[in-house]
C-alpha cells in the first residue's frame, strides 16, 4: 500500500495539536480492524463542492461508500436521513487524504478527547 499509516496518524494529530496548542507528543492507537480501514480504504473520487463541503467516493474490500464531510451536515438534511459513524482508520484517511482542515471554532473538548482515547 502507498499510503504510510504512521505519516497519514502523526499528520491528523499535528493538526489537532496545532489548535488545542499543547507541547505534548500523541498519537491515535487502533485495534486491528482500524489499522485494517486504514491501510485498505482507497479514496476512489474527491470533489470539494463548497469552501465548507466535501465528498468522496470510498472503496474498502470491495464495498464502495459516498461520504460528505461538512461540519453542519446534521443541520442541513431532514432527520431520517442519520450520519453513521465511521471507523476511525477511515476517519485518518479522509482527514489526511482530503487535507481537511479543523473548524476554527471547533469544541476544543472534544479535541483533546480524541487526542486522550484510543480507537474504539
Amino acid at each position: 500500500m502507498s499510503r504510510n499509516i504512521i505519516i497519514s496518524i502523526k499528520r491528523v494529530v499535528e493538526k489537532i495539536s496545532n489548535v488545542i496548542h499543547t507541547k505534548e507528543t500523541y498519537t491515535i492507537h487502533g485495534d486491528s480492524t482500524c489499522m485494517d480501514w486504514l491501510k485498505f480504504l482507497n479514496i476512489d473520487n474527491k470533489i470539494r463542492l463548497f469552501p465548507n463541503f466535501y465528498s468522496a467516493w470510498l472503496t474498502y474490500r470491495n464495498f464502495h461508500y459516498l461520504v460528505l464531510v461538512n461540519h453542519e451536515f446534521s443541520s442541513q438534511f431532514p432527520s431520517f436521513l442519520q450520519e453513521e459513524t465511521l471507523n476511525s482508520g477511515a476517519w485518518i484517511v479522509i482527514i489526511d487524504e482530503l487535507d481537511l482542515s479543523i473548524k476554527k471554532d471547533a469544541d476544543i473538548s472534544i479535541l483533546e478527547e480524541i487526542l486522550d482515547n484510543e480507537w474504539g
